[in-house]
């Protein structure tokens, strides 16, 4: 008889900063314990990932469930002058 698999939840969030609202979907994958990951932050044309990224980003499925939150600030605005046109 084999030893069982432990299968865990890899949970990635993705929120405004603002007001904690979300901005894309939540994502979550399964996978056996000790299976490597890694996540990004979303690419968005208004947003962007708030430094520093979390500190779980990268790791390895553990033996309980892991939520990796991104958090995101609304990107600089260029010049929008006369001059600038």
């Amino acid at each position: 008889m084999g030893l069982k698999s432990v299968y865990t939840n890899l949970v990635v969030k993705a929120y405004k900063e603002e007001d904690n609202t979300e901005l894309s979907p939540t994502v979550t994958t399964r996978q056996p314990n000790g299976t490597p990951y890694t996540t990004a932050p979303v690419t968005d044309n208004f947003y962007e990932a708030e430094a520093p990224l979390p500190t779980n980003a990268t790791g390895e499925y553990g033996l309980t469930d892991t939520t990796v939150t991104y958090y995101y600030v609304r990107k600089a605005a260029g010049r929008c002058d006369s001059a600038s046109l």
